[in-house]
């Protein structure tokens, strides 16, 4: 495999990871703050609300860690790919019916107009859909040339298509 597409893909992995973890943080340390924004969405039936404000947090603590350590990584980058999708979907349907959200990504900010949410809900789509790309870059790559393992895990190598193994597993 070429080593700049490897490190392409590595950086990817990094990158999506660390956001990742950056994004569960606030929802984890404050559940009830996170439940009342997934309800502000106002596309979520009320007996999920309190369930996903407390497993999807996880659930991206998880995926990220992941895909910063590189183990799991083709599962934890769909997961990520499918999470991606699911915010962008939402934030899109939002944006389209003209209701402002915060979208609970990052933090709870200061109190902003429905111009101002509406403007970041924008900014967020396409922040989407850079990250969707580099999903696909990463899954591509990983199926074209193998999984690409972390050169910091002793013992570790590209194997085919399959997920990592030790080399002693041979």
């Amino acid at each position: 495999m070429n080593p700049f597409v490897r490190w392409i893909s590595i950086l990817f992995q990094i990158a999506l990871g660390v956001i990742f973890l950056a994004a569960c943080y606030h929802k984890i340390v404050d559940p009830p703050t996170f439940a009342k924004q997934v309800y502000e969405y106002r596309i979520t039936p009320g007996g999920l609300i309190n369930l996903i404000a407390i497993y999807l947090p996880w659930i991206e603590l998880v995926a990220g860690v992941c895909l910063v350590v590189g183990v799991w990584t083709r599962g934890a980058t769909g997961l990520v790919g499918v999470m991606l999708l699911v915010f962008t979907a939402a934030l899109s349907f939002n944006l389209w019916r003209g209701h402002p959200v915060d979208c609970a990504c990052f933090s709870v900010g200061p109190p902003r107009s429905g111009a101002e949410l509406l403007a970041e809900m924008r900014v967020r789509i396409a922040q989407d859909v850079g990250m969707l790309l580099m999903v696909a870059a990463v899954l591509v790559i990983g199926r074209v040339f193998g999984e690409v393992s972390r050169p910091w895990l002793p013992g570790w190598r590209r194997r085919g298509a399959s997920d990592a193994v030790p080399a002693a597993a041979e």
